[in-house]
Formats: C-alpha cells, structure tokens, sequence
C-alpha cells in the first residue's frame, strides 16, 4: 500500500473514532453558545459606497469608554486656553456681544457628567459645543470619525490628505 493511501486510511478511522466520541458524549448541557449580534461595520467594510443608515448604524455602535471620556474632557479642557480666551466666548463685549455667548468650561462640565448612547454621540457633542464659539483656531476633530470630506466642488466623497503632503497638493492644484 502506498504512503498516501495508508495515511488516507488513519485519517478516516481518526475522523470516525473522534465522531464515535462525539456522538457517545452529550455536549448540549454543558457548552454554552453565545449568541452575539452582528457587527453593523461588516455591512460598510470594504465597499466603495455605503448608505447613510448603514454607516450612521455603525458609527453608534461603539459604546463610550469613560477612561477614555474623562482624560478627552480633561486634555480639552486644559488646552482650551492656549486657543481661545474663554471668558471672552462667555462674556463677549461690544460690538460681538450679540456673537457669542458660549460657556464652553460649563459645557464641558456638563459633557463629563452626561451619558451617552454611544461614542459617536459623545463626539458629536464635544464639536458641537467647540463650533458655537465660532472660532476658527478652536475646532475639536475626532479621526475615527472624521476621515471623509464630501468635496462639493469636485462632486465625489474622497479621503482627506493630509495638509502639506503631496498628495493634498496634487488635489488642491487639480481644482
């Protein structure tokens, strides 16, 4: 008999010895099954295209660390003073005063202590709160989020570059 056949024999009476076991052995009562949801980011990994729905789906399913919440809420509110005058955003004077009014230390006292459904909500929450001081030095940018720009101009949806690369030039000088 031939190597491969004498092996192609032991690895039958193998298949059946472990499936004589199997079935003499009951399982049922002692392995429990987890039953997971599905990953709503399968449905958007890997496509060139996906809907609204299915990446907003995706997007709220990451639940928020508190570790990580804290020591965002922590560092922003530390560094908040190098690019904007936060009492200048509450109290603003004349002839801005009808401009801004934006307790940005009290929003993000509220932040830390408010709950969310999700990360994407938490994040959501921290631009918005930073955009109401209509600051252009002062913006709060989450890339795991924010990695998509639509560029209306050239009318397609493409990966940002990033600025003073090459490739943000190659893209700027195409327009």
């Amino acid at each position: 008999m031939a190597v491969w056949s004498k092996l192609a024999v032991l690895s039958v009476l193998a298949g059946l010895a472990s499936t004589a076991i199997a079935s003499a052995v009951d399982l049922s009562n002692i392995v429990e099954i987890d039953v997971r949801a599905s990953d709503p980011c399968t449905k958007i990994a890997g496509v060139k295209w996906a809907a609204p729905a299915d990446v907003w789906a995706c997007y709220t399913s990451f639940p928020v660390n508190q570790t990580e919440k804290a020591n965002i809420i922590e560092v922003v509110t530390k560094t908040l003073a190098f690019h904007t005058s936060v009492n200048y955003e509450f109290l603003a004077p004349l002839p801005f005063s009808l401009d801004v009014h934006e307790d940005v230390l009290g929003d993000l006292s509220r932040i830390s202590k408010q709950s969310y459904n999700s990360d994407f909500d938490l994040h959501i929450d921290l631009s918005r709160t930073l955009k109401r001081l209509m600051d252009g030095h002062c913006v709060y940018i989450n890339d795991c989020y924010d990695f998509l720009d639509a560029m209306i101009f050239a009318q397609h949806v493409q990966r940002r570059p990033y600025p003073y690369s090459a490739e943000f030039w190659e893209v700027w000088d195409a327009y």
